[in-house]
């Protein structure tokens, strides 16, 4: 079911909201930066949600709403690796200059959590041929070091968990252990 967001009543919850902070006297400057934010909600929402789907490729991926700090992270360390391989001329250019545009601090985030393994794993379904530099992403951090070297039994739990229900809890333990350094 598509809902749709009303602006002018989400422009006035925005409005009261900054008045309980204490913003009391709005400038028409103030007001046009609401109503902004308020457009920008409504026209994100208008936007069908953008699925990720096994083989759609690295660019749909990049533009689909499953990606993370993560994902993008190996998604960025795999296509290094593939251009060092086959070239850019493989790949869109608009797909790797997105990759390279990943920002420092997010080219060692490590996944926390099963949905932030979710996404990897779906990077990587969506665009199977980066599947081969996975041990290369090991590099990216000592966390990443562990998970690479777990990425199999950490792969095959999270299927098996998720093809039952929505929750990972053994996927969660495996994963933690190994951000902490314990496995």
């Amino acid at each position: 079911m598509n809902h749709v967001v009303n602006q002018l009543e989400l422009l006035a919850v925005i409005c009261k909201e900054l008045e309980r902070q204490g913003h009391k006297r709005m400038t028409q400057r103030h007001m046009n930066a609401c109503l902004r934010a308020a457009n920008d909600i409504v026209s994100e929402f208008s936007i069908p949600e953008r699925k990720v789907s096994p083989g759609m490729g690295i660019s749909a991926w990049w533009a689909s709403d499953g990606t993370g700090l993560s994902s993008r992270a190996l998604a960025a360390r795999l296509m290094r690796e593939h251009e060092k391989t086959f070239g850019r001329k493989d790949y869109e250019k608009r797909a790797f200059a997105a990759f390279v545009e990943v920002l420092d601090s997010e080219r060692t985030a490590h996944p926390h959590d099963p949905a932030d393994l979710l996404r990897c794993v779906q990077m990587l379904d969506a665009e199977p041929g980066l599947s081969q530099y996975l041990q290369f992403a090991a590099d990216l951090s000592p966390v990443w070091a562990r998970i690479i070297a777990k990425w199999s039994p950490l792969e095959m739990s999270l299927r098996n968990e998720m093809a039952k229900g929505t929750s990972a809890p053994k996927t969660y333990e495996m994963l933690r252990a190994l951000v902490e350094g314990k496995s």
